[in-house]
């Protein structure tokens, strides 16, 4: 992942009366995409959306239909 201003913010643009002084990385995706705290809740999805657009940009993998993967998989 890059830099927090890579993402559209700084860590100085945060106010810590509202929120936490420092992200906490979350461990997992479900981590981020459900994160308490609505403003970095926002910060993580856009994060996460932007990724995915990027590797979808790069042909990273490819789409294909659910009745195409294998049983068990």
């Amino acid at each position: 992942m890059g830099s927090f201003v890579e993402y559209g913010f700084a860590v100085q643009d945060l106010d810590p009366s509202k929120h936490k002084d420092t992200f906490e990385v979350p461990k997992n995706y479900s981590e981020a995409w459900n994160h308490p705290d609505k403003f970095q809740r926002d910060k993580w999805r856009e994060a996460i959306n932007m990724e995915f657009e990027r590797m979808t940009n790069r042909g990273v993998w490819e789409k294909i239909k659910k009745e195409d993967v294998e049983p068990g998989r």
